[in-house]
């Protein structure tokens, strides 16, 4: 993660095609999360970063991986 005049930005995340996984740990308790925006990511990096207890332990890019299909409202509300 880099700071340019744009703000932050992660070498080699491309907007649709990679998403980044990071971990973390938070008074011991490992936390695991995705995010699939650079904008994301950088926030949750730097949160991880500043806060007390808080302690990363990996941050990777990786193939985006989303493939869910939102279902129309009436296909969603007729399951239930």
């Amino acid at each position: 993660m880099k700071q340019t005049p744009d703000g932050f930005q992660i070498d080699g995340f491309v907007s649709g095609k990679t998403q980044a996984r990071i971990a973390f740990t938070r008074r011991g308790e490992p936390i695991e999360i995705v995010c699939m925006t650079e904008e994301l990511a950088c926030t949750q990096l730097t949160t991880v970063e500043s806060l007390n207890g808080w302690q990363l332990v990996s941050a990777a890019l990786e193939p985006f991986a989303y493939s869910a299909a939102p279902r129309p409202l009436e296909a969603a509300t007729s399951a239930a």
